[in-house]
């Protein structure tokens, strides 16, 4: 997972994706409930871009979310991930190690991320009544 978290050197969230991350960390949904791993200049300037209650807006996932590269691990180590899972990846010695060597120069970031998305691919993928598609992504369709 911590490869395959990778992606998320590109491309862009809704505000939603990250608000749990910035006012709702521990279940107390205020200003002040944000995940204490956070960079804090990186969470106020995040907070500008993410108000409270804005769902709806738009943001870059790293700072070079045009770009397939290894940014996103070197924000990661810096306190700089938008998503909670990003957090995390580095909680524990074994994560941070490995996030660590992703974020360097000639690592095997790339190669491993090529070959964790084939596994991926080859994953069965449970169609008709066998799997569901999910109006929203974090929750099961009742």
């Amino acid at each position: 997972m911590i490869t395959l978290s990778g992606a998320h050197t590109i491309g862009q969230s809704h505000c939603n994706g990250i608000l749990p991350h910035l006012y709702n960390f521990t279940g107390r949904d205020d200003a002040t409930d944000t995940d204490p791993a956070m960079n804090k200049n990186f969470a106020v300037f995040l907070k500008k871009l993410c108000p409270q209650g804005n769902r709806t807006s738009t943001i870059f996932i790293d700072s070079t979310a045009n770009t397939f590269d290894r940014a996103y691990y070197k924000n990661v180590l810096q306190g700089k991930g938008i998503f909670m899972t990003d957090s995390t990846l580095i909680t524990n010695p074994v994560g941070k190690k490995v996030v660590t060597k992703f974020s360097k120069p000639g690592s095997s970031f790339f190669t491993e991320f090529a070959a964790g998305m084939v596994k991926m691919g080859n994953l069965g993928v449970l169609t008709g009544t066998q799997g569901e598609i999910r109006k929203k992504c974090q929750f099961v369709n009742k």
